[in-house]
């Protein structure tokens, strides 16, 4: 576990936790961690592998995020002018995605498009707050990676294909084309 502290203390997204806890991604299974047993006395945000990532909004399959029952956050991020919201976590006991789901926490998106979590003690065992293996802005990189290649395809192509206007030299039996035309 990896956890640093931010000390500048005017905002959530200025005072946190970090927790690179790459087992509490939905797609990790085993461990069966016990979030009961952590003292939350912070503003967290989740990183795995070094990457941001946020709280999944869905449901998540039990004996995953190293624990058995996944804890999940029930409804959107907020947006940055929404400030610090309340929003409801639960529980996924196998037959019911939100069995348990009478626990709250506190949650902010930041400038840079990360969100950070005051998160609560769990009321039962075998419990842990989940998070995703990717980050909401994934796709606008991806998507910006795609528009770069493809911006340095087609000017490889333009100079390739498309003689430099510069370099050519006129003809000088040609006549000149004339300043205007006539329609």
């Amino acid at each position: 576990m990896v956890a640093l502290s931010n000390t500048n203390t005017s905002n959530p997204y200025n005072k946190y936790t970090s927790l690179d806890q790459p087992w509490r991604a939905n797609n990790e299974t085993g461990l069966e961690i016990c979030d009961r047993y952590f003292s939350w006395n912070n503003w967290y945000r989740f990183f795995y592998y070094g990457m941001i990532i946020r709280m999944t909004e869905s449901c998540i399959p039990t004996s995953r995020c190293g624990t058995y029952y996944t804890l999940w956050l029930n409804g959107p991020h907020p947006e940055i002018e929404d400030g610090v919201v309340t929003r409801q976590v639960c529980g996924n006991a196998g037959s019911d995605c939100c069995l348990f789901g009478s626990t709250s926490i506190k949650v902010k998106t930041c400038p840079g498009n990360y969100s950070v979590y005051k998160l609560f003690r769990p009321k039962y065992c075998n419990m842990a707050y989940c998070t995703a293996t990717t980050s909401k802005y994934d796709f606008i990189y991806k998507d910006f990676i795609h528009y770069d290649f493809m911006w340095y395809v087609i000017k490889l192509l333009k100079y390739l294909l498309l003689p430099d206007v510069n370099s050519i030299t006129p003809n000088p039996t040609q006549a000149p084309a004339p300043d205007h035309y006539i329609w």
